[in-house]
């Protein structure tokens, strides 16, 4: 999934009237009217309307009667039902999902290039650099600063730092990183290779 794909997930994220109208749309399980949307909601008929339009323009909903000037029936894009699949899924603990490891970490250098030599010496310097590390390593999906910082208990800047830190060294990288929240990073080959000479 590229860039633009984590944008529109964030986008949604970000207003809860969006993200509350997608997922009525695709749960609903027929195109739904402005007006039923905004009682399934539980807000104002305008506050439905725009959130429709919002996710329209970004191609996550689309009009099914297009032609009638009243009564205009929504559903969900399939990209609209793949980013409230994405929303839906829980932070899992374990493999595939963002977990701390039981044990620290020992560390031993292999051969390996200076660069990545230089980034083992570099993120074993930071208890917050390895873990973020560790489990971007062994995640199946990108992860938010909140979310680290909920799996290993610490403080959201101290994730987010952790996160610029290892991005400033090419380990991670930001997938949508025009978004103003909800800015999602996954590890890079470089951070993998750093990864492969750590071991138990």
């Amino acid at each position: 999934m590229g860039q633009e794909f984590w944008e529109d997930v964030s986008y949604v994220e970000i207003s809860s009237n969006r993200r509350k109208a997608l997922r009525f749309l695709v749960d609903a399980g027929r195109p739904l009217t402005p007006t039923e949307l905004s009682d399934r909601m539980g807000v104002v008929l305008k506050t439905a309307s725009r959130a429709v339009r919002e996710l329209q323009d970004r191609e996550l909903v689309e009009c099914v009667n297009p032609e009638e000037p009243r009564y205009r029936r929504y559903s969900a894009t399939e990209e609209g039902r793949m980013i409230e699949e994405e929303l839906e899924q829980e932070l899992e603990i374990g493999p595939g999902g963002l977990a701390l490891a039981e044990k620290p970490v020992q560390y031993e250098v292999r051969e390996a290039s200076e660069e990545v030599q230089d980034g083992v010496s570099y993120v074993r310097r930071s208890e917050n650099r390895r873990a973020v590390l560790d489990i971007l390593g062994s995640s199946e999906r990108p992860a938010t600063a909140s979310e680290l910082s909920e799996v290993m208990d610490i403080g959201r800047d101290s994730a987010s730092r952790a996160l610029r830190q290892l991005e400033d060294r090419g380990l991670t990288r930001c997938l949508n990183p025009d978004s103003p929240r909800y800015r999602r990073y996954r590890i890079t080959e470089s951070g993998e290779r750093v990864l492969e000479l750590f071991q138990d």
